[in-house]
């Protein structure tokens, strides 16, 4: 019962890491980039010493252990078998596929866009802060945006979107994040694109642990690895769809493609409302 909770705040966390992570990285990289290093190697030794001696397991599979190094081979390769029966798994997986691909056209097609039609202008905040907002740096200021809200308003989006059914704040945050994505696509605006970067994120915020508490909930648990294997694919084939999205931004003009971002959202939507109706018996 807890589920979209804990996965809210993993979310949390992770945007955080990211944010920090970048901002560290950025100023120390050059200049101390050994010691930057060492602290990674000693970061990732602290993380395994957690995992290997402070986590512990408490789902008990009824199942014998087996000890036989062909059983065990056996036994994974029938496991991943079961998966790619689960036809509703591997929809949930493709749905996730195309919702995916949207976040990671930021750094790829977004990115060069910015830079090749955002129009450089002159920006004095308050008679306070003045620069040169290109689209690189406008691009920084988006993210930074992003990771900003993350981080500030994960609990307060939690709790106000616990008094709501799982499958409505679910379907509300994919379209929130599909309409951003796509005003990214073709908007050179400034403010237009900030309260782009504000609804996607609503979005995000809204949908992540919803799908994550899904993903959870269907899956058999003595598959739970094989389950999550397959479920990582989707990563890596959303970073490909997002590579993808440079070389069709080179044929298809910028509305073209903000087009093609909701159309892949609907899609995800669709496919999402049909496996939360088949769910709950509709």
């Amino acid at each position: 019962e807890n589920r979209r909770f804990m996965y809210s705040i993993n979310y949390w966390s992770i945007n955080l890491s990211i944010g920090l992570g970048s901002l560290l990285g950025g100023f120390l990289f050059k200049s101390y980039r050994f010691e930057l290093f060492i602290t990674l190697t000693i970061a990732t030794l602290i993380t395994l010493i957690l995992a290997s001696f402070f986590m512990t397991e408490t789902y008990v599979s009824n199942k014998t252990m087996i000890t036989k190094p062909f059983n065990v081979l056996k036994d994974i390769i029938a496991n991943y078998q079961l998966v790619m029966k689960d036809t509703r798994f591997l929809w949930f997986s493709f749905a996730s596929l195309l919702i995916m691909a949207l976040e990671f056209q930021t750094n790829n097609y977004i990115a060069v866009r910015l830079e090749q039609e955002f129009i450089s202008r002159f920006v004095d905040l308050f008679h306070v802060l003045s620069f040169e907002l290109d689209g690189i740096k406008m691009l920084s200021w988006l993210r930074v945006e992003n990771t900003f809200l993350i981080v500030l308003a994960t609990a307060l989006m939690n709790r106000l979107m616990s008094k709501y059914k799982d499958t409505n704040v679910l379907y509300i945050g994919l379209g929130l994040y599909t309409v951003g994505f796509s005003l990214l696509g073709f908007i050179n605006g400034i403010a237009i694109l900030l309260i782009a970067m504000l609804v996607l994120t609503i979005g995000e915020l809204m949908y992540v642990p919803v799908r994550q508490a899904y993903l959870a909930d269907s899956i058999n648990d003595d598959s739970r690895s094989s389950y999550m294997a397959v479920n990582s694919l989707v990563f890596q084939g959303a970073k490909i769809i997002g590579a993808l999205g440079l070389t069709l931004g080179v044929i298809i003009p910028s509305w073209g493609m903000a087009f093609l971002y909701l159309l892949m959202g609907i899609i995800g939507m669709l496919i999402f409302y049909r496996l939360m109706s088949r769910r709950s018996g509709g």
